[in-house]
């Protein structure tokens, strides 16, 4: 009889475990993505000549790691993507910081200076969504 006590014990502390396990992950991924950072200018500067260089390089190898949040800027959820823009993948793609929630030209356009729409050709002119525009820092 001992032992089926053991039993039960060992079972209800391996559910008690999963169940805290559980939530501290859940709580902290819900964490992370509710808490999205307020990008500088500096912040989106860095990101865009981040993104240039593998757009430069051709640098493919690291496509997998897209979609990523990069924060808040201008009151907007930015995201670093890659899109490929017709049907020779990767070859006619790019990495772009667009503006998440910013679904059509029309909008892009109405943001203002701070965004320009994306767009590309593939078996004609695809609009890929409305990317972070900066004037480059002129340097000293």
């Amino acid at each position: 009889m001992n032992i089926n006590k053991l039993i039960l014990f060992s079972i209800s502390i391996s559910i008690l475990l999963v169940v805290l396990f559980s939530l501290f992950f859940i709580n902290k991924n819900n964490k992370e993505d509710g808490e999205l950072k307020d990008l500088s200018r500096d912040d989106v500067q860095d990101i865009l000549e981040e993104l240039q260089n593998l757009n430069q390089k051709r640098d493919f190898s690291k496509i997998g790691e897209y979609p990523k949040s990069a924060g808040i800027f201008q009151g907007k959820a930015v995201v670093e993507n890659y899109f490929c823009f017709g049907d020779v993948c990767p070859d006619n793609g790019g990495y772009y910081l667009f503006y998440q929630d910013i679904k059509s030209r029309k909008e892009c356009e109405e943001f203002g200076s701070w965004a320009t729409s994306v767009v590309g050709y593939g078996w004609g002119e695809v609009w890929t969504g409305c990317g972070v525009f900066l004037l480059p820092k002129k340097h000293p």
